[in-house]
């Protein structure tokens, strides 16, 4: 017999907005948990006017909302400027994530040197390899 951990039911709830329920005696099946639409007349009341009373963060009148529209249409130029910067530049040649395995001390003694402590290792083997940058 299956039996519900109600503490682990709320935080699935809470986190990911879905609920399970036995179908029968052995399956569970997904249900969605009641969303933010689902609140009451009282409850939608409640929130609008503790957002009324917030002098800092006042609530859009409708004029306002009806005059909202996407950002590719009020700036198109800033829009495309987003569009083409995902994140951080792409290098030219980026470094190649590896596992190496090497004597713990090895490491300490690498560590102990501080941040950036990669990037020295990085540069003492290209020196010893011949593949200084002139940069």
């Amino acid at each position: 017999m299956f039996t519900w951990d109600e503490g682990k039911r709320q935080s699935n709830i809470a986190k990911h907005g879905v609920d399970f329920e036995l179908d029968g005696d052995r399956v569970m099946t997904a249900k969605k948990a009641p969303s933010i639409a689902s609140l009451s007349d009282e409850e939608d009341a409640a929130i609008t006017a503790a957002a009324l009373l917030d002098a800092d963060n006042p609530p859009l009148t409708d004029a306002e909302l009806a005059r909202l529209c996407p950002l590719a249409e009020a700036l198109p130029g800033i829009a495309a400027a987003l569009a083409n910067r995902p994140g951080r530049p792409r290098k030219e040649a980026p470094k190649v994530a590896l596992s190496l395995r090497l004597d713990p001390d090895l490491v300490a003694a690498m560590r102990t040197s501080g941040r950036g402590w990669q990037a020295r290792v990085n540069a003492t083997l290209r020196q010893t390899y011949g593949l200084d940058r002139s940069d």
